[in-house]
């Protein structure tokens, strides 16, 4: 399954990666896929591999159709939102064009098999102010081979007098990237 597209992809895409839990993630991962010939599946995970990065890493569940489910926050992501997300839908934490933003790129993960990775800032409802974020997704399919899950790595980190100039009036900027696999 690892096609020429993922083999030109991946290196490129680990360039863009800031974040060494990250590239841990992607890298366990794209072990799996190279290895197995076909996209991880959540029992493939192995978090010992990642062990010292697991409080940035989520896992969400496609229920059904536009409907996801947070299945795993680590304590970074629960810290900058200021509570547990685990078991919580998407569309009870996120509303209007955030909602939709969400939606829309976890649709094309599951839909479409890509990684994503994304740059940029918003706001948190711990902060009065915009923080910056890397965020990589990586797709986890079901044992009939469809996407199910997607697997993430997520850092914040808050520097005010940047990110207001950047965000200006706005909620959120973010520079996102997609890889064919």
């Amino acid at each position: 399954m690892p096609n020429d597209d993922w083999k030109c992809s991946k290196p490129r895409l680990l360039t863009k990666i800031e974040n060494e839990g990250a590239r841990v993630l992607l890298n366990h991962w794209s072990e799996i896929y190279e290895r197995e010939n076909r996209l991880p599946q959540r029992t493939d995970i192995d978090p010992i591999s990642f062990i010292k990065f697991t409080p940035y890493i989520w896992i969400i569940k496609r229920v059904s159709g536009e409907e996801y489910i947070y299945r795993l926050a680590g304590d970074h992501i629960i810290e900058n939102f200021g509570t547990g997300i685990a078991g919580t839908y998407i569309h009870d934490f996120f509303s209007g064009e955030m909602l939709d933003t969400m939606i829309t790129f976890l649709n094309k993960i599951t839909d479409e098999n890509t990684v994503a990775l994304h740059h940029g800032y918003r706001y948190l409802p711990t902060c009065d102010y915009p923080v910056q974020y890397e965020r990589l997704s990586l797709p986890l399919a079901n044992h009939d081979g469809k996407v199910k899950y997607i697997i993430g790595y997520t850092f914040f980190h808050g520097i005010p007098d940047m990110a207001e100039a950047i965000l200006g009036k706005n909620s959120a900027f973010t520079h996102e990237e997609y890889y064919t696999i």
